[in-house]
């Protein structure tokens, strides 16, 4: 069967130092104050400054609603030029989708658009004519980029016979890390595992995205749960069963491209997968795991399901509906042998495990490695 994942997108003032604020010393937390939403949707300018010796930058801003969208809408580098724009997306080696709740915006996406210290300017756009505002922060990783290392917070949602007591001891979690961790070698190495248990996990563990406004409200107060201290980690929710408005299981998502790295306790604060058959096909969960962990980092599906949109780097083949060989508008691995069906972020397979220079270098930045 193949691995079905889904990647939310509708993609879902002063100054504090690592010292001050509990942060690990590789990172910085800048308190950015509040920005206000007018009627017609646009946000005031949202400026931020990177520091010099910053690798990579996440600005998140919340919260708006779990009944709302929002998208950034342009970027600014220090010199004035244009990083990004939502009037022309594919001009510029950035993606930004529309989100939920949250805006979370990663610096950088690619090579091709790296960290420049100064002053950047944002704005973002809510989609919707009414008012509000958003408090904005900002967190930076300040050490150096060598070989990284990426800690785990995983927390038990109603798997038989699974919890924090013995999860280090179980052979299939154990070999669904093994799997993780193998396929994400050229990047880092494993780091620690935690294992937490979460309260009344039985109401959580066939997760409901839903349908309509009550879409993916489940999984926004699922994702909330992550409470894992230190931050740099990533929270992996393991629940019994994801499933569609039509009842579909899907194998995984992500709380966000990317994900709310190192805050904690927000509706972009992790992953979750299917790990019910985690005892009879630990490989295949830890594959469906890799994959997630991916987009949580800032890594998009290489091609989409519907041929339509691609990710922002340049070393990424590209499948296109030229090659949609049976007209259905569907991507499947078949059609795209010869481009990127190989590639662990194809947006399904579950033999496809290539990543390339650009995907590495972006994921080796990100804040929530070390």
């Amino acid at each position: 069967m193949p691995m079905k994942t889904s990647l939310l997108l509708l993609v879902l003032a002063g100054c504090n130092d690592a010292e001050d604020t509990g942060l690990d010393v590789g990172l910085k937390r800048d308190d950015l104050g509040k920005i206000t939403v007018g009627y017609d949707g646009f946000t005031d300018e949202l400026t931020f400054d990177v520091p010099a010796k910053a690798v990579s930058g996440l600005i998140d801003c919340q919260d708006i609603g779990d009944q709302y969208t929002i998208q950034l809408y342009t970027l600014y580098r220090p010199d004035g030029s244009i990083a990004w724009t939502a009037e022309e997306p594919r001009a510029h080696p950035y993606r930004a989708d529309i989100q939920m709740d949250i805006s979370t915006v990663l610096i950088p996406e690619s090579p091709d658009l790296d960290i420049q210290s100064g002053t950047w300017t944002a704005m973002f756009n809510t989609l919707a004519a009414y008012q509000n505002t958003l408090d904005c922060q900002a967190t930076w990783r300040v050490d150096d980029v060598d070989r990284n290392v990426l800690d785990l917070d995983i927390y038990l949602v109603g798997l038989r016979g699974i919890d924090a007591s013995n999860a280090a001891d179980n052979a299939g979690i154990r070999a669904m890390l093994a799997e993780t961790y193998r396929l994400w070698d050229v990047a880092f190495d494993a780091g620690t595992v935690t294992y937490h248990d979460i309260e009344d996990p039985d109401t959580w563990s066939v997760l409901d995205i839903g349908r309509g406004t009550t879409a993916y409200v489940e999984l926004n107060d699922l994702l909330r749960m992550a409470d894992a201290a230190p931050t740099r980690t990533v929270p992996v929710f393991l629940v019994k069963e994801i499933q569609d408005r039509y009842g579909d299981v899907i194998y995984g998502i992500s709380g966000g491209v990317p994900g709310a790295a190192t805050v904690m306790g927000t509706s972009r604060s992790g992953v979750v997968v299917t790990a019910g058959d985690v005892s009879s096909r630990p490989e295949f969960v830890g594959h469906v795991l890799a994959h997630e962990i991916g987009h949580f980092l800032g890594l998009f599906h290489t091609t989409d399901e519907k041929g339509k949109s691609w990710d922002p780097l340049s070393d990424t083949p590209e499948c296109t509906l030229d090659y949609d060989v049976n007209g259905n508008g569907i991507m499947n691995s078949d059609e795209c042998r010869e481009f990127d069906a190989y590639y662990l972020m194809f947006w399904t397979g579950n033999d496809n495990t290539i990543l390339s220079e650009d995907q590495t270098w972006v994921v080796e930045r990100n804040p929530a490695v070390r």
